[in-house]
């Protein structure tokens, strides 16, 4: 099967994609909204920049969502192909680039993420469209 179920990091009982995406304005929420939504509903062979992008070099194994403002600002969430590889994509990391641009801090924390989830970490399920949420900064 080629549509995957999109599943979430979980790190102390919270989903941290969730609390990330509560604390963005409606702009990012609907960006993040749709670009989720097409990765529901279509073969992930078929993901591709400018929305998804299939890291390498020292990221090999990990990939991003890539939500852009309008502004120009530019947000990540690190994920992963797995646990079961042609079942799941597996959302690990929110993160603002300009954070962290060269990924030296995200992406040893993704894969210290994704490895907890190879062994049994926490994961669940993305609900679409996530509730809204009324205190989401305008």
């Amino acid at each position: 099967m080629d549509i995957l179920r999109i599943l979430c990091y979980f790190e102390n009982d919270s989903d941290v994609i969730f609390a990330w995406y509560n604390q963005q304005d409606a702009e990012i929420q609907a960006k993040t909204d749709a670009i989720i939504e097409v990765m529901q509903t279509i073969p992930s062979k078929w993901w591709r920049m400018p929305d998804f992008r299939r890291l390498n070099r020292a990221s090999q194994g990990l990939s991003t969502v890539r939500i852009i403002s309008d502004e120009r600002v530019h947000y990540r969430i690190f994920g992963f192909f797995g646990p079961k590889e042609d079942v799941h994509y597996t959302m690990l990391l929110p993160m603002k680039k300009v954070d962290d641009p060269d990924y030296s801090r995200s992406g040893p924390e993704a894969f210290r993420r994704r490895d907890l989830v190879l062994r049994g970490g926490r994961v669940d399920e993305w609900a679409f469209p996530k509730d809204s949420n009324p205190e989401a900064k305008v």
